[in-house]
């Protein structure tokens, strides 16, 4: 059996305006009238660039599972690709729909996995816990990265309650939220 997850979400190039900036724009009317020349026309503006939210989640493991495991757990890589410093609040799931990553013919998903947690592996140990939090706080724009771990508790049966069999697929969704900052209740909400 296997534990398996995925979806991205989106990408772009790294090389954007930081958010915030001005971004100055001139230009000069040049023309002639009945081959006279014209006094030129200069216009300038200046403006600030945008946010722009932009991010990946990918996964980057598909363990095996057996029946009745628990805290069973699938890794996510999330990359923010943004011009700004950003906040995600985290959620997983279980996902209806079939394995995509399988090819050439996508594998059904016949098993339903519960107690999911989706937690950001800050110590890098591979594991949920104590210093592991369910938000994303002020992650760099530009490319910078941290893992996702999702911990979920695995059935003894298919959905259709027939025993688990090798190679079974339940496919795992992990959604990244992008959220605002707040100081009254200490994490991210939602934006």
């Amino acid at each position: 059996m296997a534990l398996v997850g995925g979806f991205s979400l989106f990408s772009a190039s790294n090389v954007l305006a930081a958010a915030g900036d001005d971004i100055s724009n001139t230009a000069t009317l040049s023309y002639t009238v009945g081959g006279a020349a014209q006094t030129d026309i200069p216009a300038s503006v200046t403006f600030q660039e945008d946010r722009k939210i932009l991010f990946t989640v990918a996964r980057t493991t598909k363990p095996d599972v057996g029946p009745g495991g628990l805290n069973e757990t699938v890794a996510f890589t999330l990359t923010n690709n943004s011009n700004a410093t950003l906040n995600f609040l985290l959620r997983a799931e279980n996902s209806t729909v079939d394995d995509p990553f399988a090819l050439p013919t996508p594998v059904a998903d016949v098993f339903t996995p519960t107690g999911f947690r989706a937690m950001v592996d800050n110590n890098t140990n591979g594991i949920i816990d104590a210093g592991d939090t369910h938000y994303v706080s002020d992650l760099a724009g530009g490319g910078a990265s941290v893992t996702i771990l999702v911990e979920s508790d695995m059935p003894t049966t298919r959905t259709d309650l027939s025993p688990l069999q090798n190679d079974d697929i339940s496919t795992v969704r992990l959604i990244a939220q992008v959220a605002i900052p707040t100081t009254d209740q200490g994490y991210p909400t939602a934006e």
